[in-house]
């Protein structure tokens, strides 16, 4: 089981997500785009991004970003030494918590799995 706070594990400053971006590596799902890249850290790191644009209401971007957080904690130990930016789609805001929930969990198995076939 993840730790309580992922504090620890959050990319926080523009040169980290441009590294990230600088990459290239996506996986594509309906309701969100995952950007990833190698990093040199003991942990996994996330970044999120909810734009305002999609989300105008501060209640559903904040809702979305739980969800992701909450996901990423319960999955981080078996996540890669990875950097990770996560931008939601427009699309997530019609599905309910629960599904955008599995969505995430499903993507997240992709994501070992891909960062494996390339190591």
């Amino acid at each position: 089981m993840g730790s309580f706070s992922i504090s620890n594990k959050k990319l926080r400053k523009k040169t980290e997500y441009d590294a990230v971006f600088a990459n290239r590596r996506i996986i594509n799902s309906r309701l969100f785009k995952i950007f990833w890249g190698r990093n040199t850290c003991d942990t996994p790191r996330i970044g999120i991004s909810v734009t305002k644009r999609n989300f105008a209401k501060a209640v559903s971007r904040n809702k979305l970003k739980r969800l992701v957080k909450e996901s990423f904690r319960l999955n981080s130990e078996s996540l890669p030494l990875i950097d990770i930016v996560l931008v939601v789609k427009k699309e997530a805001a019609l599905q309910t918590a629960g599904a955008f929930f599995v969505e995430l969990d499903k993507k997240w198995q992709q994501l070992t799995k891909t960062v494996k076939e390339q190591s």
